[in-house]
């Protein structure tokens, strides 16, 4: 749903960056949940429930590749305006509102 404002607001010009910001505190919900998860697997009790259902073992070590695949895509568009600079930023949004005051 975040991405999906965040598209909508880029490509179609809807004004949904407010739920976009409110969407993030879940994100925030998700990574901590994700964090308290991992440390109770290698915790002692952890160790002992590993050894009993390998297969929930696997699956809390293997979270650890959506953890970084969610943060490289909630951040990969400030990375890439980060990169291309403000003045390139400028000129886009310049550019955008000269093109709604032709039409």
């Amino acid at each position: 749903m975040r991405m999906l404002a965040l598209a909508s607001s880029a490509l179609v010009g809807a004004n949904l960056i407010i739920p976009y910001y409110i969407l993030s505190l879940n994100v925030l919900f998700g990574v901590i949940a994700l964090v308290i998860a991992l440390i109770a697997r290698f915790g002692a009790s952890g160790q002992a429930c590993a050894t009993a259902q390998p297969g929930r073992a696997t699956y809390l070590i293997v979270q650890i590749a959506p953890l970084i695949i969610l943060l490289f895509s909630g951040f990969h568009v400030l990375l890439y305006m980060r990169l291309k600079g403000v003045e390139w930023c400028n000129q886009v949004i310049n550019e955008e509102s000269e093109d709604e005051d032709e039409d």
